[in-house]
């Protein structure tokens, strides 16, 4: 210390030496200085206290004075101090005394006190404490606390990045290098391209060069020089174009350049801007160099080739003049746009265009367009041009009508010759222009005309305008008119319209002209055939009307015409056609050819009032009588008025000019015969005028007022002898006669006498009588035929003056010219000439015969007009007058009956006083019949005073008792000799009805009758007849008739030659001579259907037993078969026929005695009273029947038939019964035995099928299969998908090295192999076996063993494991690989043989080579044989399994789960156990229903007794002869078969004991016991069997005889059952229990059947209510069963895409294998290749919709650190397809996928209450299957189901699961994600596995869990290790504490609670829950069940 002075400068005190100096002495003095040294503090006290300065270092301890600066990076306080300022700082200098001086270095940056280095994108250059510097834009460094700008890296060129700072290459805005993208050319181009940090406003360009290069070429057709738009989208979306001709450049791929177009990176040139790639665009579309030729109006087939890049069948093509536009050009009118389609063929494109119809030119456009093509515009893409071969259009040319035809000046592109042209109404459809020369075709000839090439080049054709139409024949026929279909022009046919002129004989006639290109001048002809024909001759009218040339056509102002004058009668020109023929003016018209154009007709007519005549060819005037209209010859004919008419002159022309004759008179238009009392004498149409006053006629018709006579002369008192003197018994007759002379050759005068007589009546009518008589010349009067004949016509007439007038108007020259073109009508009487003669009248007498007159005032022209007298009548049989008979009188000669119901008693009756009422009938004035209820047997006209009994009737007109009948409802009672006593009552007898009455045609009684649906069987007793018609109705008619097809008692009997094919269906015929036949077909049949259909099935079951994800829709199958056999008993009834049980009264009765029947509810009293008609009956019954629709029955009918499969081609009932009828005619018991036979054999027959058909499918069905690839067990189908990489195998360069391979061969340890090198992975010691043989072939090897002094011995001595003991992976990974072995590692391997030698391991050599070799033995023997196996293309074979002994671990290698592969007959015959079982229970309720049937009786009461009869057969009474072999064979079916078989069944279950939930028991009896939980296995068995048992024998017994009481029960019984269902549930719980739900479901709906019809029944309701009920059964059936089918099939494309998926790493190799081995079956090929895909194409679309989606998935988190599972609902994803949350639309959408998952049971409920039921099965499971006490917690089910996920399918996986759990444990952090289906499946997979391997594995589960939550503070692994140290089965449950830490092991379990914490153990035991660990404890609120089993078992117990 120095002292301090004060003011005063004395010493005041001492202070310390400063710094730099010091003082050794004890005074006043001042402190030294040290020199340039410094002291370390102040108050230094020596010199040594000097040492180096602050900011100076002494680093030589010897020389104090020795000091360095301190340097850069440190501070030094002085001295030896020297201290580095730490990381990341540094100093500015290097003298730097203290730490403040340290600042932050570079690299380097100052935050707070602390300098943190800078971060990535960023440097710092310089030392202190300043901010980083960040990267500069386009740079990047991913490097911290970098020091130097060089550390940012820039981005490649053309990327740069959007700000400073880029810490990561990837914020380099760039876009991917590698990209390929597509657009289709002629659409708007969008792409979308990734890349990193895009962002809107980059562009891209298209070049057809590298983007990298200097000379870019861009890409022509595209807007803006191939550039894009500005990017949008993020910069991902990028734009070529507005519209289709933007974006329109050859197809090709073209390099996508980019450019940042951001920052100092513009776009401006694509050159120089545009330098990165951001890929490739691929553009569809063509080339544009096409060029194609195609002719016009023929389809363009084939035109290649079309060339482009990646086009497409489904591109179009259209003909346009540009591309682009909105205008179109129609190819046709069928294709109106012009477009075509592109084709395919050897890989090449082609176009088509279909009838291209264009005009011909060279310069069309192709236009182009992919995608959608819907508009003109769309075809934007030029792809080259088409040329239109084929003339020009709008072309014209002409020819003359009739005249050589040429088509000349015809122009066009590319006409060559032979082309052809027809002429057609239009190109479209016309045909062929009609008439036009050579078959319409004209050919171009050299000199470029189209000439028509034929017989003629005449055109015949109708004038008019008509088209050209070309075809070309090198593509075409060119031969039908269909092939030319372009138009090139019109053509014209000139000359006239054919047109009909008519003209009249006597009257001016001019044909006018009407056409196309007619002239003055023209010139026209008149032939009588057609102007075709040359002939000249033919031109016969201009002879006639002497016309010296061919008439000149005139115009005259009203048209061309051509007049003719007056036409003169006469037959030159007669009445005829004539054909008018034209010729043109153009032409000379000097020959008579040149007339061929027909210019229509010329009709010639006769006038009005005139006929034609055939024998003059004239016409002629028309005579009286007749009237005649004029016309064309065929037309002018005479018609006859009426026979009652005339006319009153000749020349009548109309039938107007008809009038009366005398004696008729005009009424209302219409000639009538006068009435008496009336006459009329004129010939007009007048009235009849009446006979003076007390004057009448004695005949209607008078034409005199001569025929009046006094009124007195025609009665019978006054008149009778007035009449008798006024009658005469002669007349005489005025007549006509003339002769006709006829010449003719030789033919009989009778057949001309006759043709005469009927062409006089023709000519002149039937008002005169004629007769024609023959005159025989007096030369030739012997013979009767003559040359010459003549005959003598006779005409009779009423009156001198009508005989008089007819003789001077008569011309006989018109009556012979009729009468001749009459004759010669008749060839055959070849008639030569007819000559009349004179006229003369004179008067013929005529005599009376006997008994006959005259009548009063009657002129008679023949004596049959005479009458008999009064009293006779005339008799045509004796030709004369006979006495009247009985019954009849007669006066003044007309013949009466007597009145109704009278007679007369004697003949000749005269008066009407004569007739007497019948018996049965009393006169009133009439005779009327007797009142019903009376009769009268006598006659008489006294009244009827006899009566019928009571309730008795009679018909009007009864003549006694016997016609008295019982009235309706009423029958009669008779006495001993038959006659009626009494009527009886019908209304207490049931099913009968009486009509009353008599038979029909007869006198008996009609007694009761049998309504329809009954049958009488006795007098008053009938039975209700069970046999349906198809349509519904009861077989029985009513009246005991059978509908056709029955017959016997209840027609429920054939007749011979028939059979039925169900019970209570009508018969049908047999086929004659056929029934052998048909009932080998319906057995084999109906066999082959039982045992294919149970085989499926039993498949189904046993590969489903073995599958840990246990499929269902077997079990649901099973479920819904019962249900159809329970429901189809509906069937069993005829609904629409049952009555309500009110409807009537049942009677029963065991004795014979009449008892009282109760009377009949039904009032037929509504029956009108006097119908007999069973109808009328029916029609009441109908008012009591349930009006069920007849449809809604079939409609059941159907949906139960479905059951059945495959639909029944016949019945083996009915070819049974066939067959036997056949055998024995006559015998029908034989044919009711038949069936019986059958049925008792069926079981053996179907036993003996199901074998058959497991042989069939064991050695013909799986070997043929196997040849295509085809398999039916896993291990086949996995050799089958890697015979590929096998075969490349065994053809590898190490083929050798396996050959001489000490290693046993295991072939399919190796089938999953990817590549050599990859058994390395998985084979380590096969690959070491394949190097060690590799090098042994080295060349190198030899001289480095000779370098080790070693010989190739030594190298083969150690063992592979030695020798590659210390070779890593890569190293046998490179010997493989590696052509050759790597100097370095043979060395290696040589150094290990000589360490092996050296060691002296010779002495286990030997003993281990012994071994070895035979293992070399087995090996190469079992290569060989699988190489051969390869050559052969079958399977390998599997040396490592032994398949003789079959069980549960080998189910992959099973055929169909149930086979193996090539068993024996004994072994094939115990492997079909698992599909005999099901084929005996599917024909079980058949078998049960049939043999119920054989003694199903029922009474049926008769007259004599109550007869049991058999219902099927209601004709065998039963107990007697006849039924006893019946039922014995039914006792025996029932009993064996119906008892036996499921009782057999249920033992050998029930003796599996504990093992029946294993594996092999499941594949045996699984579709009995799988699907149910393991406690009521017995359900199937039992339950459901006696509910199938009870209805049937309910159904097919009289345990309940009425119908309705039977439905009632079946409700009984279904609810029964519906209670015990849910009540128990015996289904399992997997897939959220959807067993049990579809069970409840079907038995529900069972329960409403039979209930709903069982109400409707009692309730009885309106016909409209039982129909709405009847339509709600069905849609509930329907609904039911889809419902049902729906689940079915969703468990099936469940499994299917289980399996898919487990199998689609390898499917392509499979395509390619089953390709390969059915490479010479294409036909096979392609099936299968159809086939996959179809399968996958539902599989990829239909099954998504049946299985929930990741939105729809319940989930639970889980680690084993934790233990308590929580809920995680996974994250919702917007997956294609998914509705969105907006819009009604989409509203639907989700309410339609949340009903659908309701509907398959995944909804989120549905799948949390899953998993507590997979929870509460494990519970039940542990306690009640395997009878353990403690509970494990829920991690352990947990932890379970997280290792069962790595599991097989099948097998016992104990081991495995236990391995797999120990994983999962170990990692104890990790947290697992568990959907809500994994627990169940993994509870089911438990239950399936053996109890004891179970059990092992829960318990070390469980306690691992337990060790690891209580050892918390210490390793879990190291715990669960110590647990776990070893194999599963050196634990037992109770017995792991044993493995658990040494203080955990001291004590007993019963005292472990002595070893957790003081405050726990302070407690009483009833308190622990309250002290459980904190996470339960923070968890209180929580349900402490669900907390429970977390609780360690030792503490439960507690």
């Amino acid at each position: 210390m120095e002292p301090v002075p004060d003011e005063s400068g004395l010493a005041s005190g001492c202070t310390k030496c400063p710094r730099g100096k010091y003082k050794s002495t004890v005074d006043d003095s001042a402190c030294s200085s040290c020199g340039g040294l410094s002291t370390l503090q102040e108050g230094g006290i020596s010199s040594a206290a000097c040492t180096c300065p602050a900011g100076y270092v002494n680093e030589v301890l010897d020389d104090p004075a020795n000091c360095q600066p301190c340097g850069q990076g440190f501070f030094c306080q002085g001295g030896t101090h020297k201290q580095a300022c730490g990381h990341s700082l540094t100093s500015s200098t290097e003298t730097a005394n203290s730490e403040s001086e340290c600042i932050c270095a570079s690299g380097f940056f100052r935050v707070e006190s602390v300098c943190e280095a800078c971060p990535k994108g960023s440097f710092k250059a310089d030392i202190g404490d300043g901010a980083c510097e960040p990267c500069p834009a386009g740079k990047w460094s991913n490097e911290s606390a970098a020091s130097h700008e060089d550390a940012c890296i820039s981005c490649m060129p053309g990327a740069t990045t959007r700000e400073e700072g880029a810490d990561e290459m990837s914020l380099c805005v760039r876009p991917d290098g590698h990209q390929l993208v597509r657009c289709i050319s002629g659409k708007v181009c969008h792409v979308e391209i990734t890349g990193f940090n895009l962002q809107d406003g980059h562009r891209l360009a298209l070049s057809t060069s590298s983007c990298d290069s200097g000379g870019k070429a861009a890409v022509p057709n595209v807007v803006a020089q191939g550039i894009s738009k500005p990017a949008t989208s993020s910069g991902s979306l990028h734009v070529w174009g507005d519209a289709a001709g933007d974006f329109s450049p050859e197809g090709g791929i073209y390099n996508l350049c980019w450019c940042a177009n951001m920052r100092d990176l513009q776009c401006g040139s694509l050159q120089t801007d545009f330098i990165l790639s951001a890929g490739q665009l691929e553009v569809i579309g063509p080339f544009r160099n096409h060029s194609l030729d195609c002719v016009r109006g023929q389809t363009c087939l084939g035109l290649r080739p079309f060339q482009g890049h990646q086009l497409s069948i489904e591109d179009r093509v259209a003909v346009r003049r540009a591309c682009g536009g909105s205008e179109v050009l129609p190819l046709a009118l069928a294709n109106p746009n012009g477009t075509g389609s592109l084709s395919t063929f050897d890989g090449e494109f082609y176009l088509t265009f279909v009838n291209v119809l264009l005009d011909a030119d060279e310069a069309y456009t192709i236009c182009w367009c992919g995608g959608s093509c819907n508009t003109a515009s769309d075809f934007a893409v030029p792809a080259g041009h088409l040329q239109v071969l084929g003339p020009y259009t709008n072309q014209r040319t002409n020819c003359f009508l009739g005249q050589p035809c040429h088509l000349q000046n015809i122009k066009g592109v590319g006409l060559t010759t032979g082309d052809r042209i027809m002429l057609r109404t239009d190109c479209e459809t016309g045909p062929m222009l009609p008439g036009s020369p050579g078959n319409g075709i004209a050919f171009r000839n050299e000199n470029g005309d189209f000439d028509f090439v034929g017989e003629s080049s005449l055109l015949w054709s109708a004038v008019g305008i008509f088209t050209m139409c070309f075809c070309r024949p090198s593509l075409e026929n060119c031969t039908h008119a269909l092939d030319f279909r372009a138009s090139l022009g019109l053509f014209t046919t000139k000359g006239p319209f054919y047109v009909t002129r008519v003209c009249e004989q006597g009257r001016p006639c001019a044909v006018q002209l009407v056409g196309i290109g007619l002239n003055v001048g023209d010139r026209l002809v008149f032939r009588n055939h057609s102007c075709q024909s040359w002939s000249y001759e033919g031109v016969a009218f201009q002879v006639f009307m002497e016309l010296p040339e061919p008439l000149r056509v005139k115009d005259d102002g009203n048209g061309l015409e051509v007049d003719l004058g007056t036409l003169p009668f006469g037959s030159k020109p007669g009445p005829g056609i004539y054909r008018i023929c034209w010729c043109p003016a153009d032409l000379l018209c000097t020959s008579a050819s040149d007339f061929r154009g027909a210019a229509g007709e010329l009709q010639i007519h006769c006038p009005p009032g005139t006929y034609y005549a055939q024998s003059s060819r004239a016409c002629a005037k028309c005579p009286k009588k007749f009237y005649c209209r004029g016309g064309d010859p065929t037309d002018a004919n005479k018609v006859s008025c009426a026979a009652e008419e005339t006319t009153l002159h000749w020349y009548a022309a109309s039938r107007e000019e008809c009038v009366c004759l005398p004696g008729y008179g005009i009424v209302d238009g219409q000639c009538v015969d006068c009435a008496k009392g009336f006459y009329k004498s004129a010939t007009a149409d007048e009235e009849c005028v009446r006979c003076p006053e007390n004057t009448t006629t004695f005949f209607a018709g008078a034409s005199s007022n001569f025929s009046c006579m006094p009124e007195t002369m025609l009665t019978p008192e006054d008149g009778e002898s007035e009449l008798n003197a006024s009658i005469s018994h002669t007349h005489e007759v005025p007549v006509l006669t003339f002769n006709l002379s006829i010449t003719a050759a030789g033919i009989a005068s009778d057949a001309i006498s006759n043709t005469v007589a009927s062409a006089l009546r023709n000519m002149w009518g039937t008002r005169a009588i004629t007769e024609v008589d023959l005159l025989y010349d007096s030369k030739n009067s012997s013979r009767r035929m003559s040359t010459m004949r003549t005959l003598v016509v006779t005409l009779k007439y009423l009156t001198m003056e009508e005989a008089e007038t007819f003789a001077e108007e008569v011309d006989l020259s018109i009556a012979s010219d009729a009468v001749l073109d009459t004759l010669r009508q008749d060839e055959v009487l070849g008639i030569i000439d007819v000559q009349p003669s004179n006229v003369s009248v004179s008067l013929l007498p005529l005599i009376c015969r006997a008994n006959a007159l005259v009548p009063p005032g009657v002129t008679i022209r023949n004596v049959e007009e005479c009458l008999c007298t009064s009293g006779y009548e005339y008799l045509e049989e004796s030709k004369g007058c006979s006495p009247c008979g009985i019954g009849e009188y007669k006066r003044n000669g007309e013949p009466l009956e007597c009145p109704q119901h009278s007679q007369t008693l004697v003949a000749s009756a005269r008066s009407i006083d004569d007739c007497l009422c019948v018996a049965g009938h009393y006169s009133s004035g009439s005779c009327e019949p007797c009142v019903p209820g009376r009769y009268k047997s006598n006659i008489g006209n006294e009244t009827c005073s006899q009566t019928c009994p009571s309730n008795a009737d009679s018909y009007p007109g009864a003549t006694s008792l016997e016609d008295c009948f019982c009235v309706k409802n009423y029958h009669a009672i008779l006495s001993s000799n038959g006659r009626l006593e009494r009527c009886a009552s019908c209304l207490p007898y049931v099913g009968l009805y009486c009509p009353g009455g008599f038979e029909p045609n007869s006198t008996e009684h009609v007694q009761p009758r049998a309504a329809a649906g009954f049958y009488q069987t006795g007098s008053t007793f009938a039975t209700k007849c069970r046999v349906v018609l198809a349509d519904g109705s009861s077989a029985c008619l009513g009246d005991n008739q059978c509908a056709e097809g029955t017959t016997g008692m209840l027609c429920g009997e054939c007749p011979a030659g028939w059979a039925k094919f169900e019970d209570a269906h009508p018969c049908e015929e047999c086929w004659v001579g056929a029934a052998t036949g048909q009932l080998s077909t319906a057995i084999v049949f109906e066999i082959t259907k039982i045992a294919a259909s149970n085989f499926v099935l039993a498949a189904l079951a046993a590969s489903a037993s073995a599958n840990t994800n246990l499929p269902l829709h077997t079990y649901m199958i099973r479920s819904l078969t019962q249900w159809f056999t329970a429901c189809a008993l509906i069937t069993h009834f005829n609904l629409e026929l049952l009555e309500t049980p009110f409807a009537q009264a049942s009677v029963s009765s065991d004795s014979c005695d009449e008892e009282q029947f109760a009377q009949h509810e039904i009032s037929i009293q509504a029956i009108e009273p006097n119908s007999t008609k069973t109808s009328d009956i029916n029609e009441a019954l109908e008012n009591f029947r349930l009006s069920w629709p007849v449809e809604v029955s079939h409609a059941i009918a159907m949906i139960f038939a479905v059951a059945a499969v495959v639909p029944k081609l016949t019945s083996v009932q009915f070819a049974a019964q066939c067959r036997a009828f056949e055998l024995f005619p006559g015998r029908p018991d034989a044919q009711r035995l038949a069936p019986a036979l059958y049925f008792i054999s069926l079981p053996v027959i179907t036993l003996f099928a199901t074998f058959l058909v497991c042989a069939v499918v064991v050695y013909f069905v799986v070997p043929v299969a196997s040849r295509f690839g085809v398999h039916f067990n896993q291990e086949a189908k996995t050799k089958q998908k890697k015979r590929k990489r096998i075969q490349e195998l065994f053809h590898g360069s190490w083929t050798h090295d396996l050959k001489l391979s000490n290693m046993p061969l295991d072939l399919p340890k190796f089938r999953g192999l990817d590549s050599f090198a990859s058994i390395v992975d998985t084979h380590q010691r096969f690959a070491k076996e394949i190097c060690r043989m590799k090098s042994a072939r080295d060349p190198q090897l030899e001289a480095v063993l000779a370098e080790k002094g070693l010989d190739i011995r030594s190298f083969s001595s150690p063992s592979t494991d030695f020798l590659f003991a210390k070779f890593s992976e890569e190293d046998l990974k490179k010997v493989i690989k590696e052509p050759f072995v790597p100097l370095e590692l043979i060395s290696a391997l040589v150094h290990r043989a000589q360490e092996w030698d050296l060691r002296g391991a010779s002495e286990e050599r030997p003993a281990k080579q012994s071994g070895r070799l035979q293992e070399a033995a087995l090996a190469s023997e079992a290569e060989q044989q699988a190489k051969d196996d390869l050559r052969q293309g079958t399977a390998l074979p599997d040396t490592t399994r032994d398949l003789s002994s079959l069980n549960v671990w080998t189910v992959d290698c099973l055929d169909f789960g149930l086979f193996t592969p090539k068993p024996g007959l004994k072994t094939l015959l115990i492997q079909s156990v698992p599909v005999v079982w099901p084929t005996l229970i599917a024909i079980w309720p058949q078998l049960l229903s049939q043999f119920l049937s054989l003694v199903w009786c029922t009474p049926i009461r008769e007259d004599a007794c109550v007869r049991p009869r058999l219902v099927p057969n209601p004709s065998v009474v039963c107990f007697s002869d006849d039924h006893w072999p019946l039922f014995i064979i039914s006792i025996v079916g029932l009993s064996v078969w119906c008892l036996g078989i499921p009782c057999w069944l249920f033992v050998l279950i029930y003796r599996l004991g504990k093992t029946r939930q294993e594996l092999e028991s499941g594949r045996k009896y699984g579709l009995f016991i799988r699907g149910l939980e393991p406690s009521m296995w017995w359900w199937d068995l039992l339950i459901k069997r006696a509910d199938i048992a009870l209805m049937m024998l309910i159904a097919y017994t009289s345990m309940i005889e009425d119908d309705t009481a039977k439905l009632f029960v079946f409700a009984f019984i279904s609810g029964i059952l519906l209670c015990l269902t849910t009540w128990f549930k015996p289904y399992s719980n997997n897939q959220a229990e959807i067993l049990d739900i579809m069970e409840t479901c079907l038995l529900t709906t069972r329960f409403v059947l039979y209930f709903v019809v069982a109400m409707l029944l009692i309730i009885f309701p309106s016909p409209t209510t039982v129909r709405l009920c009847a339509l709600f059964v069905l849609v509930m059936l329907i609904s039911v069963c889809a419902f049902a089918v729906l689940h079915i099939i969703a468990q099936a494309l469940r499994q299917e895409q289980k399996q898919s998926l487990a199998n689609e790493d390898s499917d392509d190799d499979e395509e390619e294998d089953v390709q390969e081995l059915v490479s010479k079956k294409s036909t096979v090929r392609k099936i299968a290749g159809t086939f996959k895909r179809l399968k996958r194409a539902v599989l990829e679309n239909v099954v998504p919709f049946f299985r929930e989606n990741e939105e729809e998935q319940w989930t639970l988190v889980w680690s084993p650190e934790i233990q308590n599972p929580r809920h995680q609902k996974l994250k919702k994803s917007r997956s294609r397809g998914r509705p969105s949350s907006h819009g009604v639309r989409n509203k639907l959408q989700r309410a339609v996928m949340r009903a659908r998952a309701i509907f398959l049971r995944f909804g989120i409920s549905i799948q949390r209450g899953s998993v507590v039921r997979a929870y509460e099965e494990f519970h039940s499971l542990w306690l009640e299957e395997f009878e353990q006490n403690r509970v494990p917690g829920v991690g352990t089910l947990c932890a379970l189901v997280i290792a069962h996920r790595q599991l097989p399918n099948k097998g016992d996986v104990t081991e495995a699961w236990a391995s797999e759990a120990e994983k999962v444990l170990k990692d104890a952090a990790k947290e697992w994600v568990l959907p809500a289906h994994e627990f169940t499946d993994a509870v089911h997979r438990l239950g399936s596995l053996p109890v004891e391997k179970v059990l092992k594995l829960i318990n070390m589960v469980d306690e691992a869990l337990l060790a690891m939550r209580y050892l918390k503070d210490g390793d879990p692994g190291d715990a669960l290790e110590t647990l776990l140290k070893g194999p599963v089965e050196d634990h037992e449950g109770d017995q792991v504490l044993e493995e658990l830490p040494a203080d955990i092991q001291d004590h007993e379990e019963d005292h472990v609670l002595e070893e957790l914490p003081a405050d726990i153990q302070d407690h009483e035991e009833d308190h622990v829950l309250e002290l459980l660990p904190a996470i339960i404890q923070e968890d209180h609120e929580r349900d402490i069940l669900e907390l429970l089993p977390t609780v360690p078992s030792r503490w439960r117990r507690h």
